[in-house]
């Protein structure tokens, strides 16, 4: 990594610094690579909890670092970036203040790219990659407030709800409303099956959606059950379902 880092760096000075794009961190204050403290969880019916009854979640040994699909290996300490601050705070309910970089396209290569993660559009730039582009990312300071972020963030969620509600209201019969249901509750339990993080995914959502959500799947279920055997589920269907009703207040 570190030869191809160098190789990189190595490209004519004039085009490296043509090119670049201008990113955003949301945090307390500026980027820095900070290592992953949290581990992820699942779920251990055998796990005896604080109540003494069987079942509970436990931390997945190894999980202290960032894993995503087009990273070649997870990244345990490092500066997440996005093109698109306000849909990250929407989607995965990061807030803070949001700092704004000019960060060059090797640099961005050298990081795997952009990509969408859980509706929003991140690059995560290892603590290697970020120290040996030293002055190449350029800082510009801070472009919005937490409150900024948090009004902006708000607004569009509000406006996004009702431009949702305005495409089924007149002129939709019954049996249309049911259909668009059903297509409803197969994108939620082929979204929750098919992500490789249920546990993240579930937890960024709010607590009125994870209550849809958990709807949808009682919906689904009854659908494919004809003789009403809930109980009877696929293994990573019933660890969406507990990690779903353990996330409900």
């Amino acid at each position: 990594m570190k030869k191809l880092l160098e190789m990189m760096r190595s490209l004519d000075e004039a085009e490296r610094h043509k090119s670049k794009k201008t990113l955003y961190h949301i945090g307390p204050k500026p980027a820095e690579p900070r290592p992953k403290m949290k581990f992820l969880t699942d779920w251990d019916p055998e796990k005896i909890d604080s109540k003494g009854e069987k079942g509970d979640f436990v931390t997945i040994p190894g999980t202290d670092n960032w894993s995503r699909y087009w990273l070649k290996e997870p990244v345990k300490s490092g500066v997440f970036l996005t093109s698109n601050p306000i849909n990250i705070a929407i989607n995965h309910g990061i807030y803070g203040n949001v700092y704004a970089y000019r960060v060059p396209q090797w640099v961005i290569a050298a990081a795997s790219g952009l990509h969408r993660y859980d509706q929003g559009t991140e690059i995560v730039i290892s603590k290697e990659i970020w120290e040996q582009a030293d002055d190449d990312i350029e800082f510009l300071g801070k472009s919005m407030s937490e409150q900024e972020l948090t009004d902006r963030a708000n607004k569009e969620s509000t406006e996004s709800h009702w431009q949702k509600r305005s495409i089924r209201t007149p002129g939709q019969d019954p049996e249309s409303i049911k259909w668009k249901m059903i297509r409803q509750d197969e994108i939620v339990w082929k979204g929750l099956h098919g992500t490789r993080y249920p546990e993240e995914a579930i937890r960024i959502m709010t607590p009125e959606a994870r209550e849809a959500a958990l709807r949808s799947f009682d919906r689904f279920i009854d659908r494919h059950n004809p003789f009403g055997q809930k109980e009877i589920f696929p293994k990573p269907t019933q660890r969406i379902i507990d990690l779903l009703k353990g996330n409900i207040p």
